[in-house]
């Protein structure tokens, strides 16, 4: 999920482990004027056929895992991993038409094969990111990895930022979001999110990363940022939450 203007762009797969989907984009500004977002109005919502003024339905293409629509806020360009692994591929969105467009192969820059992660974000440098969770290798089980790099329509190149943090959030990355107005990244797994400020990894001290775990009920599914604004994407139901607390 992404926020741009009055806008909330959501990437769907038509079920867990599918690689196909659509993307819808819900004008909340419009969507707020008809009182969809008042308690008690979620069953109406979903009955109504009045509040499709205020949403776009994309047409069907390969999504990937769905989780890594990612806007860069230099070069005004929507992305998303299409193809993660060891050959990972990203393709630009267009946020009108609702469409995939040019794709572009990915280079990792290691010593030996490192494969992408499924999410993906763009700080305001127009920096990308991306983070995995360790299964094996030299790093601890369940510590994190952080990639940095740049994305282009002729070119994308990754490398790790030379510091792991010991414990990830949760067990499966979920979604990447960046916020603007405190420079800070936020990784999202199941029911947990950790923040951290860019201008620190790499050399980030214990009090510098800030994690929330809960109960695990409801699924993180997607966090954007618009105007230090944040809002969450849960599932288990389905409802996006607006953070009353960015910072945590």
């Amino acid at each position: 999920m992404v926020l741009h203007g009055q806008y909330a762009y959501v990437m769907y797969t038509f079920y867990g482990g599918s690689n196909t989907g659509f993307v819808v984009r819900y004008d909340l500004k419009k969507l707020q004027q008809l009182g969809f977002n008042l308690p008690g109005y979620m069953s109406k919502f979903r009955h109504s056929k009045t509040q499709l003024d205020g949403i776009k339905i994309g047409p069907i293409f390969k999504t990937g895992h769905g989780q890594s629509l990612a806007y860069n806020p230099k070069n005004k360009q929507m992305w998303f991993v299409k193809q993660n692994g060891f050959k990972p591929v990203v393709q630009r969105f267009d946020m009108d038409t609702l469409k995939p467009m040019q794709e572009v192969k990915v280079k990792i820059n290691s010593s030996g094969p490192v494969p992408m992660g499924m999410v993906l974000a763009f700080d305001k440098r127009g920096n990308a990111y991306f983070y995995s969770i360790t299964h094996h290798g030299i790093a601890p089980r369940g510590s994190v990895k952080i990639y940095r790099g740049q994305i282009s329509d002729k070119d994308a190149q990754f490398k790790l930022i030379p510091q792991v943090i010991r414990h990830a959030p949760g067990i499966v990355p979920q979604s990447l979001a960046y916020n603007a107005q405190n420079n800070n990244l936020y990784l999202v797994s199941n029911g947990g999110i950790m923040r951290l400020p860019v201008s620190k990894l790499g050399h980030l001290k214990k009090s510098d990363v800030r994690t929330i775990i809960t109960d695990g009920h409801r699924e993180f599914e997607g966090l954007s940022f618009e105007d230090g604004k944040g809002m969450l994407l849960v599932n288990r139901g389905p409802e996006l939450m607006r953070m009353t607390n960015p910072n945590f």
